[in-house]
């Protein structure tokens, strides 16, 4: 065995001993959280009240406000101790790995701050974490907790809920806050960890000749730490940035020093073929994240890279770090479609047979596709159409986990409300609000309701979004998506041409112009999606400023009585029939995209979207 260099070794072995630090910090963080949750369940829970009272409500949520505060400003303070003590431990342990070799006198455990700087143990404790101040950082967290304990209580106001399923919500919050807190540990003592050792290079630069990137042998590693691991560079400013490069990163920037004669190693799994399994091994450190890849199971590389780059990486077409770019000087992840501009790839291919279409698109994104006895035609054309949305703008995919057949859709989605429907009751029995005989009646006539929702199916309409998004995650996000109906698309192409030749006989402006087209109306569907994904939590916030312009667009059109005239008929009978403006951006996304003469009102609310989508993505 290569015998190791005692300072990137010791670097390397410090990756751990951080981990188990960063998770005894966790564990602080997790205390302070649950007496956080201990005391505002007690304010909750009170004697001979079954019901939330409106009165009660903004007493509870008065007070959780001020108990987060004193939680979060208490797990601020543990972060800054623990952070102190990781810098001090790793600049007291590598700066005397380096004296060591270097022949020079050791410094003393017992000296004041291990040796550390002052201003640089200043500098260490108010470096960003993640682009916020640690106090700021800790502020947002405990508004995000904040919003989900509202959010749990108003809840339980609006709709009558119990105390036990009001206050298991709140634990939920709880333990969504609980996964945040685990990834601030991680990622602030990182950051501690390696500014200490950016200290440590900057005192004893004379003894160091170059410094490389070194990352996770793992799949959990990311594209972007992937791309740079095992690179060299002769400063730590070589790089584009200094890790943590993102939260949980766990990368490190380690030193070749001028007394190390033999190779540097480093651990890594590696699939090993006659074994059939991974196993432990030594690599050299120079050996990059892409070489190390190419030695893997064809099962991770697939998972890894996701079907599409997976099959471009190993037809050779592209080479592993070809899957990054760069932006203003910054690594980042190219998207499909730029991939196919930049190499000139094919974006995708059409099948003579419905069931090979919807495997190839199943395969691509994960998504649940059911074309059922669908039109080859119709099945290629969809694929086309999702395709180009989903790899331009990936987020798209969050809520996009169904294509298909409309009929196993409903089936699906009002077979899953029952069961959602059940555990409901089953609350309901519990908070002592219903009998267990109203419970069995009520199960009765939730199963007749589903029995006859589904035999009313509609099969005239064409096509159908669904947004089924909850405060938490569930079984029905799965049927979240597109859906078009059978009694359409199982029609041949040319019967289908004439579907909509009648339609556009009936109303010409039903559609809008360049809209008459079976792409065309998953378009517009993918146009709701876009919406849907404006709207949600995570992306409300930073859409705002679009949302409220293509609002003033819509109300002027509305109060115009242009909305016909400049958009489609479709879009005005939902906005003077529903007061639904849903349906208005749709169309004009649909426009936008379809027409190449697209008008102003289409390509103003289309430009919009296509700002929003950026913010969302971050470009």
């Amino acid at each position: 065995m290569i015998e190791q260099s005692l300072v990137a070794d010791l670097i390397l072995r410090n990756r751990h001993f951080l981990d188990a630090f960063a998770s005894g910090l966790s564990g602080d963080l997790f205390a302070i959280l649950q007496n956080a949750q201990k005391e505002i369940l007690g304010k909750l829970e009170k004697p001979k009240m079954n019901e939330l009272s409106r009165a009660h409500y903004k007493a509870v949520l008065a007070e959780s406000s001020s108990i987060l505060k004193e939680a979060y400003q208490e797990m601020g303070q543990e972060t800054l101790e623990s952070m102190s003590q990781a810098a001090q431990l790793e600049y007291w342990a590598v700066a005397n790995a380096i004296r060591s070799e270097a022949g020079l006198k050791k410094i003393r455990e017992d000296a004041p701050n291990m040796g550390l700087p002052e201003k640089a143990l200043r500098h260490i404790l108010t470096v960003p974490v993640g682009g916020y101040k640690l106090s700021d950082l800790m502020s947002k967290m405990q508004k995000d907790h904040q919003v989900m304990i509202r959010y749990a209580l108003t809840q339980g106001l609006v709709q009558g809920q119990g105390m036990y399923t009001i206050a298991r919500n709140i634990r939920r919050s709880t333990g969504m806050a609980m996964q945040a807190s685990r990834t601030l540990a991680r990622t602030t003592m990182m950051e501690a960890s390696n500014q200490a050792l950016l200290e440590v290079y900057t005192e004893n630069g004379k003894y160091i000749t170059g410094y490389r990137w070194l990352g996770t042998l793992d799949s959990r590693t990311c594209m972007i730490c992937a791309y740079l691991d095992g690179k060299m560079h002769d400063t730590v400013g070589g790089f584009p940035f200094e890790p943590p490069a993102h939260p949980n990163c766990r990368c490190v920037i380690a030193p070749e020093t001028v007394f190390e004669d033999k190779a540097l190693e480093r651990p890594a799994k590696v699939w090993d073929k006659e074994q059939g399994k991974y196993v432990y091994q030594k690599v050299p450190a120079s050996e990059g994240y892409g070489e190390w890849f190419a030695r893997q199971n064809e099962e991770f590389q697939k998972e890894y890279l996701g079907p599409r780059r997976f099959e471009l990486w190993k037809t050779g077409d592209l080479k592993f770090d070809q899957f990054i770019g760069t932006r203003d000087g910054q690594p980042m992840p190219l998207r499909l479609d730029t991939l196919q501009r930049r190499y000139g790839i094919s974006p995708l291919r059409e099948f003579e047979n419905t069931k090979d279409a919807e495997n190839w698109l199943s395969d691509r994104f994960g998504i649940d596709v059911n074309y059922k006895n669908f039109d080859p035609f119709v099945a290629n054309t969809l694929n086309k159409v999702i395709f180009d949305h989903l790899s331009e703008w990936p987020k798209l995919k969050e809520i996009t986990n169904y294509c298909g057949d409309y009929k196993k859709q409903m089936i699906g989605i009002h077979a899953d409300e029952i069961k959602r429907s059940i555990h409901r009751l089953k609350d309901l029995v519990k908070d002592g609000k219903i009998t267990k005989e109203n419970y069995d009646g009520q199960l009765k006539e939730l199963r007749k309701l589903f029995k006859e929702t589904i035999n009313k199916i509609d099969n005239d309409a064409i096509a159908m979004t669904w947004d089924i998004h909850f405060f938490e995650k569930s079984s029905m996000d799965k049927w979240a998506g597109v859906s078009i109906f059978p009694d359409w698309v199982s029609l041949d192409k040319d019967i289908l041409a004439k579907k909509f030749s009648d339609f556009m006989g009936i109303d010409p402006n039903w559609f809008p112009p360049g809209c008459f087209k079976m792409g065309a109306i998953l378009t517009h569907e993918m146009g709701h999606q876009i919406n849907y994904l404006m709207r949600s939590i995570p992306y409300r916030h930073i859409t705002d400023e679009e949302y409220t312009k293509i609002e003033k667009i819509y109300r002027k059109c509305k109060v115009a009585g242009t909305i016909k005239t400049s958009v489609s008929g479709y879009a005005e009978y939902a906005a003077i029939q529903k007061n639904d403006i849903r349906e208005f951006i749709a169309e004009c996304w649909n426009e936008f995209k379809n027409n190449p003469g697209a008008r102003e009102v289409s390509v103003e609310v289309g430009g919009l979207l296509v700002d929003a989508l950026k913010k969302i993505h971050g470009l």
